[in-house]
């Protein structure tokens, strides 16, 4: 596995369950979800021009989370998940950062002079 040395299992572990849960929490069939479909059955699908869909509001918490772990755990250990959704829900992409990117430090003072560029080698 890559990501070894990189997370710890157990971090990942509870990162796929949770968004698992989300996933099925989403997918599964409520009194809302056949509510909300024979509404938007008896609108012509109007409804959902002015109430998200379950399933949409599911998709959002879930990126919503994605991008709060990403921020919280993966990124400080050079790793970035991308939304299942964008893939169709068929991959989740991990990309591995080779790149460190130091937080920006507060500057005291006010300065016009924009740092040069260099390229990489």
């Amino acid at each position: 596995m890559e990501l070894e040395g990189k997370i710890e299992p157990e971090v990942w572990t509870s990162f796929i369950d949770d968004l698992n849960r989300r996933y099925h929490k989403a997918d599964s069939v409520t009194f809302a979800s056949v509510f909300e479909s024979s509404l938007g059955f008896i609108t012509c699908n109007l409804s959902r021009v002015c109430v998200p869909s379950v399933w949409n509001r599911a998709l959002k918490e879930s990126e919503t989370f994605i991008q709060e772990r990403n921020r919280a755990v993966f990124i400080p250990n050079n790793l970035f998940i991308r939304d299942p959704a964008s893939k169709g829900l068929r991959v989740i992409e991990v990309s591995i950062l080779d790149e460190f990117v130091p937080q920006p430090q507060p500057t005291q003072e006010s300065s016009c002079v924009t740092p040069m560029l260099t390229p990489r080698n």
